[in-house]
């Protein structure tokens, strides 16, 4: 179960790190979308264009509600948010090291 959770909340935190940090960047094949969400709230343009770590916040929150588990654990699920939040960070602190 561990090595389950692990594995979510690894992936919440790269989908989120490659959307955030190349999809939508200029120059990229989504780039033409954020300027569609202009006249949403800033606090989404946010956490949906620039934060790797708030969208894996996000993700790994909402996607499990959504799904509706029929064998719900909160423990399990806080530990993935803040286990994707925390792998967020630590790709985008590598991927700023490296570029």
């Amino acid at each position: 179960m561990f090595g389950q959770l692990c594995t979510a909340a690894f992936l919440y935190a790269c989908f989120a790190f490659v959307w955030v940090a190349v999809l939508v960047q200029p120059g990229n094949i989504f780039s033409w979308l954020p300027p569609l969400f202009k006249k949403f709230p800033e606090w989404f343009r946010h956490v949906a264009f620039n934060c790797e770590k708030c969208l894996a916040g996000q993700l790994s929150f909402w996607i499990p509600l959504f799904l509706g588990y029929k064998s719900y654990d909160l423990f399990s699920h806080i530990y993935v948010v803040f286990l994707a939040i925390m792998f967020a960070a630590f790709i985008g602190r590598i991927y700023d090291k490296l570029y």
